[in-house]
């Protein structure tokens, strides 16, 4: 019948067969149904218009399992006139999906035409054997459909959560930054974003960005990270604590459960069945010392650091300041209008650092 493990509820044909009676029946689902554990009925159910109560759960499934029919036999079945044409049409269509959907559509979700088997027969010139076992074809169908739905849901609500990590905005403005975005990318994406490399790397390889602080290195590493969410399933944004070896810090990240296991056996093991994006800000000399890079082989990952290491394993990519032009832009956007003089000893004193946003507007004030 089912199972269902943790947040992963499991479906077949019974189960979608039960809800279908409950909803033609009005009959209340138990409150441990699995329609209960999906996506598609809990927001449903957190409408700020919707009501309590069972009956309220249960219009709420029969929304869901209406739009699944609607979306494939349109609109115009919702009327109570000519039913019985438009039942005649989805039979005559020679479309096995279609009248698999309309006679259960019809047969559980519309009770108030009190549709018959004998008058389906009749409409449909076909056999009651025929329509069991489109029955069950469409039963099938509509379970395929839910999982689908739900799948793309679900990725739907994890992308949100991801992206709520992230201490940027996506399509925050760069001020010339964008090309040092799409070089990340084209290292931890090898082909799937333009590159000017003829044979570019076929594996991702972690990145390590360089510059002063303030230079605008967060702003790369969260453009880039919004762009890469749809690739991966899981995103760890990690500030690591000095002095603190890097595996126990990635470790407790993880909420790995303490056990015999080697620690980095554990996060190796982790990292090999999901599709991880791990930041490191700030990362430390200390940080590397002795770090197994091996570890990091399956997982996406983007560093920053002030510093150059040697034995970094990875690409390194340095961040300049900005240009003048773009210093120039960025102090528009802050203050809403440039004096030219006044920019020019502005950014004689900040230079191209892109912290400077803070420094452009204090000083501007008292130039």
């Amino acid at each position: 019948m089912m199972t269902s493990t943790g947040q992963r509820p499991i479906l077949d044909t019974d189960i979608v067969r039960t809800a279908l009676e409950s909803v033609r029946d009005a009959q209340p689902l138990p409150p441990h149904h699995p329609f209960f554990s999906f996506l598609l009925f809990r927001d449903q159910l957190q409408q700020p218009e919707r009501v309590g109560g069972d009956f309220a759960a249960l219009h709420a499934i029969f929304e869901v399992l209406e739009r699944c029919f609607l979306d494939h036999l349109g609109e115009d079945h919702k009327t109570n006139e000519d039913w019985q044409a438009l039942i005649k049409a989805d039979f005559n269509m020679e479309n096995r999906y279609r009248e698999a959907y309309s006679l259960l559509y019809y047969r559980y979700l519309r009770p108030e035409l009190d549709v018959s088997p004998d008058q389906i027969q009749e409409i449909t010139v076909y056999g009651e054997r025929q329509l069991r076992r489109r029955q069950n074809e469409g039963l099938a169908n509509l379970l395929q459909d839910l999982i689908n739905r739900e799948t793309i849901l679900r990725r739907v609500h994890t992308e949100k959560l991801l992206r709520s990590r992230i201490p940027y905005p996506r399509y925050r403005r760069l001020f010339g930054r964008e090309a040092l975005v799409n070089d990340v990318l084209n290292v931890l994406r090898p082909g799937k974003f333009p590159s000017p490399s003829p044979s570019p790397s076929p594996s991702p390889i972690p990145v390590l960005l360089v510059g002063v602080p303030g230079i605008g290195k967060t702003s790369i590493v969260a453009a880039a990270a919004h762009a890469l969410l749809s690739d991966v399933s899981a995103l760890y944004w990690i500030n690591p604590v000095p002095h603190v070896p890097l595996i126990a810090q990635l470790k407790d990240t993880l909420a790995l459960s303490p056990s015999g296991e080697n620690s980095i056996d554990a996060i190796r093991a982790y990292f090999s069945t999901r599709k991880i994006l791990l930041v490191l800000e700030d990362i430390l000399e200390s940080h590397l010392d002795g770090l197994d890079f091996s570890l990091l082989e399956h997982a996406t990952v983007i560093c920053t650091s002030r510093r150059f290491y040697p034995q970094w394993r990875g690409v390194t990519l340095e961040v300049p300041p900005m240009e003048q032009h773009e210093a120039q832009d960025f102090f528009l956007m802050m203050r809403g209008d440039v004096d030219e003089s006044m920019f020019s000893r502005i950014y004689e004193v900040c230079g191209g650092i892109h912290h400077g946003r803070h420094i452009f507007v204090c000083a501007g004030r008292f130039f």
